[in-house]
């Protein structure tokens, strides 16, 4: 991944010319420096987890479709990234589908639901953009199972979540999908897959954290590009389709108590970014000595934007950025 730039004649950041502007010109230009071509992108296959006993693309299918649930984002996931990927391998449109029935249950309030359906907005136009369909569906996961058989979908990416009612749902699709479909789940959430972290469950974070830093010079890299896709196509017998995204609203009435994130510039991948550019140049140096005095505005009020997914928090890093940082100061060593 290129490094962060400007940066003075001694290579240290110079975080006040870091501006929105150039810190996401910094990122776009990492994701190129990955390649274009994804399908000939050597993916690290230790992310992926087979949750079906099929574990090979259906033959004469007729696409890929990526079940997103809470990585809500294009680019930088690595869950799209394999999805695109695998579509491309095997000459085959890719949908991406979210599953919006029962979201009360993940998003009580309006913070919550109005963050995720403004956010899912932005990866609908992203998708479209790049000929992938996107598709939001009031849906349980035995319809999306339907519609997978009715559609001879040739494989299903789905997402790590490791929460009780999204680890139901997968469960739930997984008995009614056909055998023949085979399902891979991607941690598209954590740096190091917890498979890989660890095969235990850990007490303490010291014993765990030492794992995960022996891990990082493997999965702490840069993300390719999603791109435009090759090959265009549509689901058919589509039932509770949310066309429109503004009618998700209507569904249900979520905790009016909770009022609309107000800080930042707005759901989606930009606007985490534009966040994160904010931490850095002006709280971070702060941080080691104030985050935990109530009094102060020292921290990062990213939650909204990992919660969902809309940006993925290691986009603007690479171990060579984050030495560079460490001898700038900006972080401890």
């Amino acid at each position: 991944m290129a490094s962060l730039k400007p940066r003075n004649a001694d290579g240290k950041i110079i975080l006040s010319q870091l501006t929105k502007e150039l810190f996401l010109k910094n990122i776009v230009q990492a994701r190129q420096a990955q390649g274009e071509h994804l399908e000939h992108y050597d993916f690290n296959k230790s992310r992926c987890k087979v949750l079906s006993k099929n574990e090979t693309v259906k033959s004469n299918s007729s696409g890929i479709l990526y079940w997103m649930m809470r990585d809500c984002r294009v680019q930088d996931n690595w869950a799209m990234i394999f999805a695109q990927r695998l579509a491309l391998k095997h000459s085959l449109p890719l949908y991406v589908c979210y599953l919006y029935k029962d979201v009360h249950k993940l998003c009580p309030t309006l913070r919550h639901l109005t963050f995720l359906i403004e956010g899912l907005k932005i990866v609908e136009k992203e998708c479209k953009e790049l000929n992938i369909g996107f598709y939001m569906l009031n849906s349980s996961a035995e319809e999306l199972s339907t519609l997978i058989e009715k559609n001879n979908i040739g494989g299903v990416v789905s997402e790590f979540y490791p929460l009780r009612h999204p680890i139901e749902q997968q469960k739930r699709l997984l008995d009614k999908l056909p055998k023949d479909v085979p399902v891979v789940q991607i941690d598209a959430h954590n740096i190091v897959p917890p498979w890989i972290a660890s095969d235990k469950q850990e007490g303490m974070a010291k014993f765990l954290r030492p794992k995960i830093n022996k891990q990082l010079p493997e999965y702490l890299c840069g993300f390719p590009n999603i791109s435009k896709h090759k090959y265009a196509g549509s689901l058919k017998n589509l039932t509770n389709h949310l066309r429109d995204l503004d009618e998700a609203y209507k569904h249900f009435s979520p905790n009016w108590d909770v009022d609309v994130v107000k800080w930042g510039d707005g759901p989606g991948e930009e606007g985490g970014l534009s966040m994160l550019r904010t931490f850095m140049t002006e709280k971070l140096k702060y941080y080691g000595v104030t985050s935990n005095d109530p009094s102060k505005d020292n921290t990062s009020k990213l939650s909204p934007w990992i919660r969902f997914g809309n940006y993925w928090y290691t986009t603007w890093i690479s171990l060579d950025n984050l030495r560079c940082l460490k001898k700038s100061g900006v972080l401890g060593s």
